[in-house]
């Protein structure tokens, strides 16, 4: 993947480069004007070996475990966030039957289950990051920045969603 990455950064600047030539109108002896040759960038390349983690392996393998759980909540949220919105709207109508509003409930437990999940996610990510930052190894602040505010936002995304159905439900 990284190989594909870099033929094609490699491909679009020569492509860029060769662009950049122009040429010009004859000039006043009717000769045509020397056109520049194309400006190459240089490219060092570097092999995957060369490459380094910006965390160690544990590291990464803890933190991205968090984030696969806060990517599973968000998929599942996704998923069943529309019957959920539905059930909800048909429970908070006026004289809706009690069957409407038992659904509403149960849907609403389903997020409320989610929303649990994205909350115990996010302080285990919390932990996770103060571990990091007062181990002294090495780590990308903004690689580590990015997968916790990832978390924090599947967490508010689900504990919002529920508050409002709730309120909804609450108010119908």
């Amino acid at each position: 993947m990284l190989k594909s990455i870099f033929l094609s950064v490699l491909l679009g600047f020569t492509a860029l480069s060769g662009a950049g030539a122009q040429t010009a109108a004859p000039s006043a002896t009717g000769q045509a004007p020397r056109t520049p040759p194309p400006i190459r960038e240089k490219f060092v390349e570097q092999g995957i070996d060369q490459l380094s983690s910006p965390f160690t392996k544990p590291t990464v393998l803890k933190l991205n475990a968090i984030v696969q759980k806060s990517k599973d909540i968000i998929d599942r949220f996704d998923h069943d966030i529309k019957a959920i919105r539905t059930a909800v709207a048909a429970a908070a109508k006026r004289g809706a039957p009690v069957a409407a509003r038992a659904r509403a409930t149960a849907s609403l437990g389903t997020l409320s289950a989610l929303s649990g999940r994205a909350r115990v996610n996010l302080a285990e990510m919390k932990r996770a990051e103060r571990g990091v930052r007062t181990s002294g190894e090495k780590y990308n602040d903004t690689i580590l920045s990015a997968m916790v505010a990832f978390c924090v936002d599947v967490d508010t995304e689900v504990r919002t969603e529920h508050r409002q159905l709730a309120a909804k439900l609450k108010r119908g």
